[in-house]
């Protein structure tokens, strides 16, 4: 619903721009009106006022929000520093014990965490998809060399029998200890 009820369904939005930031015309070409017309709106109180309650209420949602972060920050580094008064073995042991227990009471005021829900697929194709769908084949351990490929010979320039996609030379040879064929003397 509307904020105020003087604005129209058509000055809102543009209003909602302004107060985000955009220009004038910016806001107008979003909106899909002129920009003079936008223009003549902010000479008239009710706009004018509107907009300026919206920058207010903008400005201060900036300012819990700089707020927020700035605590965020000054608990993270009060943290840090009771960690490292913990750690300290310079310190008297009594200051580390409250230390300690500071620490503890912060992490007990924090709230649990939300447990996230498993969820399931809900759409049937997924289910038609899990129901026929085929287990992959099992993999088999590449081992350089098969037992059969020893017996014959392989070239040194020829691709390597492991799959790999190298040469001979350049991938298991050095590896098996078995020794190329000879290179043909032509």
């Amino acid at each position: 619903m509307s904020t105020n009820p003087s604005l129209t369904a058509t000055k809102e939005p543009v209003l909602a721009l302004i107060a985000a930031g955009f220009t004038t015309a910016a806001a107008a070409e979003k909106a899909g009106i002129h920009r003079n017309t936008v223009t003549n709106w902010l000479h008239q109180n009710d706009f004018r006022s509107a907009l300026e309650r919206a920058r207010s209420d903008k400005a201060l949602l900036y300012q819990d929000q700089a707020e927020a972060l700035a605590a965020e920050a000054l608990a993270a580094e009060a943290l840090a520093a009771l960690r490292a008064i913990i750690a300290d073995p310079a310190v008297p042991p009594a200051v580390r014990v409250k230390a300690a227990i500071a620490m503890l009471d912060r992490a007990a005021s924090l709230p649990p965490l939300a447990a996230v829900p498993d969820v399931q697929p809900s759409l049937p194709v997924l289910k038609c998809c899990q129901k026929n769908a085929q287990p992959s084949p099992p993999v088999q351990p590449s081992t350089p060399l098969a037992s059969p490929l020893l017996d014959t010979k392989i070239g040194r320039n020829q691709s390597c029998p492991c799959g790999s996609g190298i040469k001979f030379k350049r991938c298991c040879l050095s590896r098996t200890g078995i020794h190329a064929a000879p290179a043909s003397a032509a």
